[in-house]
């Protein structure tokens, strides 16, 4: 007998996901301010405890993002949206 597949759940627009997980296009909320992700994340530092993004804010200014690598966002993915 062949198994049941489940209904494709339509993805959540806003997720919390950890800065290295960020994808580009992502829209983040970042204390009331939203900014589109523009670059890949790198690590920031030696240790790998920071993590960086290019990032456009709605304003159009285009600047560096730093966030410790265990911070949660809150992000809207375009593929979701």
């Amino acid at each position: 007998m062949a198994k049941k597949k489940r209904p494709a759940e339509a993805p959540e627009p806003e997720q919390l996901v950890f800065p290295y997980q960020l994808r580009v296009g992502d829209i983040i909320d970042d204390d009331g301010k939203r900014a589109d992700v523009v670059e890949r994340p790198t690590t920031a530092s030696g240790g790998g405890k920071m993590t960086r993004a290019w990032v456009r804010y709605e304003d159009g200014a285009k600047s560096k993002a730093l966030w410790d690598i265990w911070q949660t966002l809150l992000v809207v993915r375009r593929s979701a949206a």
